[in-house]
């Protein structure tokens, strides 16, 4: 079965991030398996083979087709001839490790690539509980390698926190380069690391991607030994993961947004897989398209009357502040025009307020006679002089 793969999401396990080689993975290899991934991911449980054609993985990668049709078949080919280490960290406990090719074979014929996975390839890259929402778009900008290898483990790390920045572990300089850039055996110093293998990665990420980063590192004997990543989300973060549900062009295509949006809504990880055996749930008769729209559209209508309730109250403490800062110029424009009045007048209005306010108020006449220069007496005394001020039409 033959599916076209647009610029959405594909969700690439951490097994498959955090990956050894035999060899260091090009940025065309790299770019090249998440599409193909994107491509499978829905059929990985129950087709051995998936296909796609030429013109549509070139396309998805922003290539010409004709002019790139040898570099394709050349970096499929290395994909199936390069051996792979998988979830080589451990991080996700619930994935064996695994050492196989990323494609088990490969074929092209009138245009069209047909490929496969090994099995126990198959169950590692479907329903994982932990990975990454990739960008395709963003995946087809990378220029460098490092950049892509390092950007896919990032987003790992940002795609498993619930928060807007978060930290990765430590990870030692010969783990970084070995485990999260593939690279083979380098022999550089640190200064030539950190500006080629982080510096310059860091960079890219930054400027094309949707979340910033920077490095910090850590040294024992005078000597940097580890490394890790601060992660923090741009704005475009989330509306890059939305862009994976397609707008709805016909009835079909309308069931398929509601199933996705109820699998956003209900699944704990992996809402692609879940969306599927909802799917599966519906052609078997054990659920029904019509129960998942109305549990769609009462959440969604909560969703609206809690995004009111937020907007007015939102509304009213901009009213508050609008009138707060309004009272505020009255009061300045009240006190200019008060040191506006004749000096002859200002002080007869002055000892007029401070007697009245002395004889009306026990604790006012206690704090002038101790400090007549305290905050308290001189604010006492302005307001009063404001409003009396008012009364006798001087101001």
């Amino acid at each position: 079965m033959m599916n076209v793969p647009n610029k959405g999401i594909v969700i690439k396990t951490t097994g498959a991030i955090h990956m050894t080689a035999s060899r260091t993975l090009t940025l065309n290899e790299r770019q090249i398996s998440s599409v193909l991934l994107k491509n499978a991911y829905k059929n990985l449980p129950n087709e051995e083979s998936h296909s796609i054609s030429i013109i549509d993985l070139a396309s998805s990668l922003g290539w010409d087709s004709k002019k790139n049709y040898n570099k394709i078949k050349s970096a499929i080919k290395k994909l199936v001839d390069t051996t792979l280490e998988f979830n080589c960290f451990g991080k996700d406990k619930s994935s064996d490790w695994m050492i196989c090719s990323l494609l088990s074979g490969a074929k092209f014929k009138n245009g069209i690539c047909t490929y496969s996975y090994f099995l126990g390839l198959r169950n590692l890259l479907y329903e994982p509980k932990i990975y990454a929402r990739l960008n395709l778009l963003v995946s087809s900008k990378f220029k460098s390698k490092y950049s892509i290898a390092l950007w896919e483990f990032l987003m790992e790390c940002i795609c498993s926190s619930k928060e807007s920045n978060c930290y990765t572990n430590w990870i030692s300089i010969d783990e970084y380069l070995k485990k999260i850039l593939c690279v083979e055996r380098l022999k550089a110093d640190f200064k030539d690391i950190n500006r080629r293998n982080i510096g310059l990665p860091v960079k890219e990420i930054n400027e094309i991607s949707e979340i910033n980063t920077s490095p910090e590192f850590k040294k024992e004997n005078k000597k940097v030994t580890h490394v890790r990543f601060l992660i923090e989300k741009k704005n475009s973060f989330q509306e890059s993961n939305a862009k994976d549900f397609p707008l709805p062009t016909n009835k079909e295509d309308e069931n398929d947004v509601y199933i996705r949006e109820f699998a956003k809504m209900n699944a704990k990880s992996n809402p692609d897989g879940y969306a599927y055996r909802i799917k599966e749930k519906i052609k078997s008769g054990e659920s029904s398209i019509d129960s998942i729209k109305k549990a769609v559209d009462e959440c969604k209508e909560k969703e609206r009357i809690e995004k009111n309730k937020i907007q007015k109250e939102e509304e009213l403490k901009k009213e508050e502040e609008e009138k707060r800062k309004t009272k505020i110029k009255e009061h300045e424009a009240q006190i200019e025009k008060l040191n506006g009045i004749e000096k002859e007048k200002y002080d007869a209005l002055e000892s007029q307020v401070v007697k009245k306010l002395t004889n009306s108020n026990s604790y006012f006449g206690a704090s002038y006679d101790k400090d007549k220069n305290s905050t308290f007496v001189l604010k006492m005394i302005e307001s009063e002089m404001i409003n009396q001020a008012i009364k006798e039409y001087l101001i």
